[in-house]
Formats: C-alpha cells, sequence, structure tokens
C-alpha cells in the first residue's frame, strides 16, 4: 500500500511500524502511495515516472491506508528507470520499506525493480522462493562500479493474508 526510499535508516532500534501513511520529506527520494486514481497511478510524490511490468493494478479490496493499494499478481511488478547517481548504493545511509499484504507466496514475487534499462535490475525487493525454494525476502542491487550483483536473501517463515511492513536499511 505505501512504498517508500530514503536517504537515512529512519529506524535504528526496535519500532513499532507507523499508523498513518508515509510522508514526504527531505529524506524521501521516492514515495508512492497508491491511493491516486488510475491517471497518476505511476507517479510518485516526488514526481518520478513508473513503468507497469505485466499487469500490476490498483484495487479497493485490501488497503492498508486511503482506500486503495496495489495489486501485483506473482507476474507484474513496477519499474523506475534510474539514471547517473539516482539510487546508487554506496556507503551511505538508506531505507526502502514498504506495506504489502500476501495473500500466497509466489516464486518471483518481485514487490519493486529499479533500472537503467528494460532489462536491467539495478536495484530489487523481492517475496518468493526463487533463491533456494523456500519463502525468503529478497534484496539485491548492483555495487556502484555496476559490475558485480549484491543479494541478500533471509529465510523466513512470511504471514501471508495480513499486511506486513517490510525494510531494508543500513
Amino acid at each position: 500500500d505505501e512504498f517508500r526510499i530514503s536517504n537515512t535508516a529512519r529506524y535504528t532500534v526496535n519500532f513499532t511500524p507507523q499508523t498513518t501513511p508515509f510522508v514526504d520529506d527531505s529524506n524521501t527520494l521516492l514515495l508512492l502511495h497508491f491511493n491516486d486514481n488510475i491517471t497518476n497511478f505511476y507517479k510518485d510524490e516526488t514526481g518520478k515516472e513508473w513503468t507497469p511490468i505485466g499487469s500490476p493494478a490498483l484495487v479497493s479490496t485490501q488497503s492498508k491506508f486511503g482506500g486503495k493499494s496495489l495489486y501485483l499478481n506473482g507476474s507484474s511488478w513496477i519499474k523506475q528507470p534510474i539514471s547517473g547517481s539516482d539510487f546508487n548504493i554506496g556507503t551511505e545511509d538508506f531505507l526502502f520499506e514498504c506495506f504489502a499484504y500476501i495473500p500466497s507466496i509466489q516464486s518471483n514475487g518481485k514487490l519493486f525493480a529499479m533500472g537503467v534499462d528494460g532489462s536491467l535490475s539495478n536495484i530489487f525487493l523481492g517475496v518468493g522462493t526463487i533463491w533456494n525454494g523456500s519463502p525468503a525476502i529478497g534484496f539485491g542491487y548492483r555495487n556502484s562500479s555496476n559490475n558485480g550483483y549484491v543479494d541478500i536473501t533471509a529465510n523466513i517463515s512470511i504471514m501471508t493474508n495480513t499486511w506486513l511492513h517490510f525494510r531494508v536499511c543500513r
């Protein structure tokens, strides 16, 4: 329902996820609420354009905030083309976070991807079994010289049919 990328590690101690929508502030690099009408669906609060892959849709059957959420069917996601140093994961702090309602664990349950062209995902976050056959959270990114890929997975028990808060930070 909400998706945000920040240039700071907003959570440095144990915390309870917030109960209100994320806000755009000076540390926000990207923010999607997924509440707007369909004509504004792929533009985030900072003005960045997103491209649909497969058939993502706004639905009102599940919503954490605002009455609508993004529905991804297991073979669809949204992708934001990046250029230059946008979202370059170097040594700086960062936070990728979202609220997601997962009805079932898919193989390649990509939640989002960002890349420099249609075939390259420089950054992705997903929940699925593609990495090792067991339910896992996956986060991957290309290093700053773009010659290697860092893939981080964690085998965990993932609750389905409930709203979850996912975050990856440094």
